[in-house]
């Protein structure tokens, strides 16, 4: 029962972030052509010099990236039958990792920062520890999955 609840709640989670990649992607193309312009509406809106396209190409291809995760993740645990007890709290990491990460790419590309270390402004140190958030989560549902499926490969017998 838990099993196929978490498993729908990943797969609505990595298609919803999915979209949101999507959208990224929309404002990605808004920041290469420097305006919001929709045919066939007959006006447009010219944006600030300060979006950066490469950074809404690292969102748009960071959420694209991490829902196929969220969806391989939840697939590889259906496919070892993880034990009912591991489903909440694998689901829970692998939808922090993706939902920490994308949010992190597009508060990047909002404020105008990297993330990459903890140093320079406060903006830059906030989209930093949702990255660092991130890491701690996939570290941890990684190994939730790799132990289930060492054990599920060494608990089967070979051609039974």
């Amino acid at each position: 029962m838990r099993e196929q609840r978490e498993f729908s709640r990943l797969i609505v989670s990595g298609g919803a972030l999915f979209a949101f990649g999507l959208l990224a992607g929309l404002i990605y193309t808004f920041a290469l052509i420097g305006q919001i312009e929709v045919w066939p509406l007959p006006w447009h809106i010219t944006l600030a010099s300060y979006w950066d396209a490469d950074a809404w190409r690292r969102a748009h291809v960071g959420s694209l990236m991490n829902a196929i995760v969220v969806l391989v993740f939840a697939s590889a645990a259906k496919a070892i039958s993880l034990p009912d007890s591991s489903w909440f709290p694998f689901a829970l990491c692998v939808q922090a990792t993706a939902w920490l990460n994308s949010t992190a790419f597009v508060l990047a590309a909002i404020l105008g920062v990297r993330g990459l270390s903890g140093n320079g402004s406060e903006t830059n140190l906030v989209v930093y520890l949702l990255f660092l958030m991130a890491v701690i989560t996939a570290f941890i549902q990684s190994w939730l999955l790799a132990r289930h499926a060492w054990y599920f490969g060494h608990s089967t017998q070979v051609g039974s």
